[in-house]
């Protein structure tokens, strides 16, 4: 009897528990990274909204799902590879079209095998078909336009030996030139002009050999070196376009360095991406090495990136199934999401873009698309952010000073208030706020403006101290001041001796 009263015991708790939680709860912490590489809480970044199916849509459950992309004024795109179609949305979810198949030269094709797209602001899907090693150009309505095929080149050397063309991800900038990332192959981004026609390589993420390999290569026999592997550029995760046509790529930790996970390229191919926060974009700072215990081990993996306004991107860490979001500096602004089997965390997160501030995740294990809503914390940094580039630099300290009564400990509110100040030449009281934040660098810039601004201020009475000092000193040399006066000294010192010894007298007795 005893053990069916404690079972109905137990589950009335948990009944009572379930019901309490608010709805707006998450079933995990979220934390931040503090100057020392400490995690320490935060508030909640983001909340689950809604999950998508395609059951809710009305298409059918998905097959493997590997793409996802959003596109302001032309819909949701989304890219279900095990089915081989591309579902068009709105924004409000309502679906459009599925392309399933499309029309070349009076045949009909489908997509073989297509993992990543992108659509252009004309509306031309661009569809990354690694099956048939192609890029598959269609219009809105999934007729085709025309395709980009296998890189060709007349110049020798350009394209390696044994090249396998194997188009994973692609992107299109406002020149319409196309870039696309391949699947296996360490030259960097294939670059195509507007007509299709194979440029070359760029942005090839170079590797970093440590001191102890170079070490060893220079004391190892030929037969060992003939052994070890080669010193070959990594290969590129994943990438994105931002507004003025610049390129976010992930690569994966390893030889290339953990610390360049995140690029930002360039026409050049140069990797122009600023690391000037705390820590370099790297994800997790603190995690568990591969000699412990922990079920999951070893730095974040970024499987997909999104470019959002103001410079701030978003990236996806496969591995654990965390969302970090940074900003134009480098700063870590919020961390969101886990991995598990409950409501609001991935099983297997492929692929992220962004509807406004809403942040929209592809769950390829769950077979899902989950949208994740802003809090006021999140709003508050992010309309910070956008009021100081808009040049709105007390709105942006009334924000940051929100943050804080949210977070007292966020010091990149301390940051965006200094910041703040400094461009509008307060720059004592943004030396304190720099302080708090433990912002070196901005700390040393506000100290070298207030120092000038000091220096300037006294000016006027430092010249005139220093004129009325030299035109004392002339004075004193012109009328003879310090020969007289050195006289009148000698004879005050000649007349005290004589008053001291006195007159002589002989004394007879």
């Amino acid at each position: 009897m005893r053990p069916k009263v404690a079972c109905i015991t137990a589950i009335i708790i948990a009944c009572a528990w379930v019901v309490c939680v608010p709805a707006g709860a998450v079933q995990y912490r979220n934390y931040n990274y503090d100057f020392w590489g400490e995690a320490v809480p935060s508030p909640q970044a983001y909340i689950l909204k809604r999950v998508i199916t395609g059951n809710d849509l009305g298409v059918g459950a998905l097959k493997e799902p590997m793409d996802i992309f959003v596109r302001e004024g032309l819909g949701i795109f989304l890219l279900d590879t095990g089915n081989s179609r591309i579902i068009c949305l709105d924004e409000d979810w309502n679906v459009i079209r599925v392309i399933n198949d499309f029309e070349r030269e009076g045949v009909k094709e489908k997509l073989n095998r297509p993992l990543g797209l992108f659509v252009t602001a004309e509306g031309h899907i661009y569809v990354a078909c690694q099956g048939d090693e192609r890029v598959v150009v269609l219009d809105q309505e999934g007729r085709f336009v025309r395709q980009i095929g296998r890189p060709q080149t007349d110049i020798e050397g350009l394209i390696p030996d044994g090249f396998v063309y194997r188009p994973a991800k692609v992107v299109v900038d406002q020149a319409r030139r196309t870039y696309v990332l391949a699947t296996d192959q360490y030259e960097g981004l294939l670059e195509f002009d507007v007509d299709g026609n194979f440029k070359g390589f760029i942005g090839a993420p170079q590797v970093r050999p440590s001191l102890a390999d170079y070490i060893w290569r220079k004391i190892a026999t030929k037969r060992q070196r003939e052994r070890m592997g080669l010193f070959l550029p990594t290969e590129f995760t994943s990438i994105d376009l931002d507004e003025i046509g610049f390129i976010y790529a992930t690569v994966p930790p390893g030889d290339s360095g953990r610390y360049d996970a995140i690029r930002r390229l360039n026409p050049s191919g140069e990797d122009v991406l600023r690391r000037q926060g705390f820590h370099p974009p790297i994800g997790d700072v603190a995690f568990p090495p591969q000699w412990t215990r922990a079920s999951v081990w070893g730095p974040s993996i970024f499987v997909d990136i999104a470019a959002r306004e103001n410079d701030v991107y978003s990236a996806l860490d496969g591995k654990r199934g965390r969302v970090f979001t940074y900003d134009g500096q480098g700063n870590l602004l919020f961390v969101f999401g886990n991995t598990g089997d409950y409501r609001d965390a991935f099983s297997n997160p492929v692929a992220i873009d962004t509807i406004g501030r809403e942040i929209v995740v592809l769950d390829s294990g769950a077979k899902c698309v989950k949208v994740f809503r802003p809090t006021e914390y999140a709003n508050a940094i992010l309309s910070a952010i956008e009021c100081y580039g808009s040049g709105k630099y007390d709105e942006s300290t009334r924000l940051w000073e929100r943050v804080l009564e949210m977070d007292a400990n966020c010091d990149l509110a301390y940051q965006g208030i200094g910041q703040s100040l400094l461009v509008q030449d307060r720059f004592r009281e943004a030396m304190d706020y720099f302080k708090l934040g433990n912002d070196r660098v901005g700390y040393s810039e506000a100290y070298g403006h207030y120092r000038r601004e000091v220096a300037a201020d006294y000016f006027g009475f430092i010249v005139l101290f220093v004129f009325v000092c030299l035109l004392a000193v002339y004075l004193c040399v012109r009328y003879e001041v310090f020969s007289k006066l050195d006289r009148m000294l000698m004879d005050e010192e000649d007349q005290d001796i004589g008053y001291r010894t006195g007159p002589q007298t002989d004394i007879q007795v």
